[in-house]
């Protein structure tokens, strides 16, 4: 055993030679599978939606007396020339931010929460519809307690998974 190690270690010129050339082909092999033959790139377009255009000031003037502001706010702060507060609304859909009252504020934060109630009503709804299709599915008839259009805990699997057991256990 020594003797191979020994002869691995310290090897004759001719095995030396033999290993460079091993070397040299590893070498070659490898470089000729990492490096493909010619191909042409296609540019694809971006999938990516256009960016959206930057938030603009509607107007810079003070809502109550009518002074122009410079710096246009971009936060609620008072104004310089009558000390009322004025608040900043941005308009999403709009991309634009508008200077209001503090009772406009109030009344397009009512809006907002009226909206996004709206918006999670129709959600359970879809939700609901969809575990009653699921339990017609796979009972037959809706369980009356079960539909609503409260919010539940737990998913349509889960009430996929409970009204097949029960099926079950009614056939047995």
């Amino acid at each position: 055993m020594l003797s191979k190690f020994k002869q691995w270690l310290f090897p004759s010129p001719g095995e030396l030679e033999l290993r460079k050339q091993e070397l040299q082909r590893r070498i070659a092999e490898r470089k000729s599978k990492s490096q493909p033959e010619a191909v042409t790139r296609v540019s694809v377009p971006s999938k990516r939606p256009a960016p959206l255009p930057p938030i603009t000031l509607s107007s810079p003037a003070c809502p109550y007396c009518g002074v122009i502001q410079e710096p246009p706010p971009m936060r609620r702060r008072k104004c310089w020339d009558c000390g009322q507060i004025i608040h900043v609304r941005t308009e999403r859909e709009e991309r634009k931010k508008y200077l209001v009252t503090a009772e406009e504020a109030e009344r397009r934060a009512a809006k907002d929460t009226r909206l996004a109630r709206e918006r999670r009503n129709e959600e359970w709804k879809q939700l609901s519809e969809q575990v009653r299709l699921a339990m017609q599915a796979v009972i037959g008839s809706p369980s009356k307690e079960l539909i609503s259009n409260r919010p539940v805990s737990f998913s349509l699997k889960a009430v996929l998974i409970v009204m097949s057991r029960r099926k079950l256990r009614a056939l047995n």
